[in-house]
Parts: C-alpha cells; structure tokens; sequence
C-alpha cells in the first residue's frame, strides 16, 4: 500500500485516534424528524361555516306601510337592539295633545295648549310613530329564549298590536324594487281583503282575490311610475 492511501485509511477509519479529551459519538441514521427530512404535518380539514344569509332586519314601520317609509328599506339592521335603536331616533312621535292631535314644536305651546280653559274637542285618529309608554316597553330587556325572528314580532306587537308580518327580514339579495314589492304586496293585500264578503260562493271569493291581488300590484305600479319607488 503506498504511503498516500495509507494516510487516506487512517484519516477516513472510524477507529482512527480522537483528539485528546473528546469522546467518540455514535453514528446515527438520519431520521424524518432531521431538518434534512420533509416538514410533514397533519392538517385537519375544517367544514366550511355556513354562509350568513343576505337579509337584514327590517324597520317595523316600513313593514307596516312600505310606501310612506320606503327609505327605511335601505337600513341595515343586524341585531334586535339596532330594530329598537332606530324606532326610536327615527319614529318617535311628535309631541301633541292627544285629544285633537295638534303637534306642537315646544313643550312650553304644548303645555299652554293644556292649560287654556276651552278644552279643545277630541278627534279620532292617532299621530303616527312611537309614544312615550312604547318606548318605556322597548327599553326593557328582550326575550332571548326565542330567537330573533320571534323577538322582533314582540317588538311588531308593542309598537302595532295585532298580527305582525310572515318575515320580518329584508332580503339584501334581491333588487330593492322586488323587496318594495314584496312587502307591499304583504302589506295591502290583507287589508284589503278584510272587505271580503265570506258569505260569497268560492268562485266569487277566488275572483275578489285575485281582483285585488291586481288592484294592489297596479296601485304600486303607479307609485313606481311616480318616482315614489326609486333605487338607490
């Protein structure tokens, strides 16, 4: 063996002489948890949540009567208090005497108003929007062991009494021009149909029905005509 490879085995031998003082470590095989090995990692697969539906609380007063209170149809209202919040900054009642409904621009008119001698004559009627005793109702704390739907019917009931709407959402995917419709529809039609005669035959109560479900729908036609139904 010549002097070179000679050189060469010692220096790759692994029994060859360790520098003094240090200890020979035992070889290990490299393994998958070596930073040489690929990051292998357990993802666990997530369900996808279930996309939130396009609707929006609607204001109560634009469910009532969505011609006069279109505009409300453009607020996003996203939670029972947002419903309560916009009753009463935007559909408090005017102050007025509730005898012959004049509404007064300050209290101290108001209270002169009380105060004279003739007492002004009572006319039938109601100033639209919310009174005082509606708002102390609304302040109070909602029913949460029903769900939204239930609780703003409750707030339909205080403001309104009587039967509230089937929905009380606003549908943000249609157009606002088919929502106006929709809630117009719903709005008028049961009215309208209380003038029914339930003593008519079937045939005769299907045909009121569907002269008035025309009635209404060309009635909102010409508020559309009218710019009174616009988009935004």
């Amino acid at each position: 063996m010549s002097s070179d490879h000679r050189k060469h085995a010692r220096r790759s031998s692994p029994y060859s002489r360790q520098p003094s003082g240090s200890r020979s470590r035992p070889q290990h095989k490299p393994s998958f948890a070596s930073s040489s090995a690929p990051n292998l990692q357990v993802h666990h697969t997530i369900p996808p949540s279930t996309p939130t539906r396009p609707t929006t609380l609607a204001c109560p007063f634009y469910k009532l009567n969505p011609s006069t209170y279109q505009s409300c149809a453009r607020v996003k209202l996203s939670k029972i208090s947002y419903v309560k919040q916009h009753l009463v900054r935007h559909h408090t009642a005017p102050l007025h005497c509730p005898r012959c409904l004049e509404i007064f621009s300050a209290f101290k008119d108001f209270d002169a108003h009380l105060r004279q001698e003739k007492r002004c004559e009572e006319r039938p009627g109601r100033v639209e929007g919310i009174t005082e005793a509606v708002r102390e109702r609304l302040s109070r704390r909602s029913d949460h062991s029903v769900d939204e739907a239930e609780q703003w019917r409750d707030i339909w009931k205080i403001v309104f009494g009587g039967e509230p709407p089937a929905s009380p959402y606003v549908d943000l995917d249609l157009p606002e021009e088919i929502n106006w419709y929709n809630d117009y529809l719903f709005s008028e039609v049961p009215a309208r149909l209380s003038e029914m005669d339930v003593s008519q035959s079937l045939a005769e109560r299907r045909e009121f029905v569907l002269c008035t479900v025309e009635a209404v729908a060309r009635d909102w036609k010409s508020l559309w005509q009218q710019g009174k139904i616009t988009a935004l």
